[in-house]
């Protein structure tokens, strides 16, 4: 008697387990990088609620998205924090596009992250970004005051 077991993985599936992939990475770093970058005040602040009203059940859920503008000691140099609504789907916990490097937050957090700031701001403490990217995907943005 012969017994044979063919085993497959998906192409589509990643290697954690997790699932199925839904989009493609085109910007993961061939080696691990990480950045630390000083920050020094406050930028521009924006508040933003969006919806869609098309008639469905979904006209009734709203993002909110509020953007904190952070000032580097290094010219040059732009960073924001992201703070977004539970319903939405963020792929990354930070990115660098056109120049920006976001780290991204829960809503939730930003009455507790903006008051430790202007409580390190006005006690002239120390504050850095650090930003870690992995080949394999991972991204960590981390905010130390």
């Amino acid at each position: 008697m012969l017994s044979a077991h063919l085993f497959a993985q998906n192409s589509e599936t990643n290697n954690s387990g997790a699932g199925t992939r839904v989009f493609k990475v085109y910007n993961n770093p061939k080696e691990e990088k990480t950045d630390q970058f000083e920050i020094t005040g406050f930028g521009a602040t924006t508040f933003t609620a969006s919806n869609t009203a098309d008639g469905t059940t979904n006209s009734f859920n709203h993002n909110v998205q509020i953007i904190l503008g952070l000032t580097s000691a290094k010219a040059g140099n732009n960073f924001q924090l992201n703070f977004y609504s539970s319903s939405n789907n963020i792929q990354q916990a930070a990115t660098y596009n056109e120049g920006v490097l976001n780290i991204y937050y829960p809503v939730e957090l930003y009455d507790a992250v903006r008051t430790k700031l202007e409580q390190a701001f006005t006690a002239r403490k120390k504050v850095t970004v650090k930003v870690v990217q992995k080949p394999n995907g991972y991204r960590e943005g981390t905010l130390v005051l």
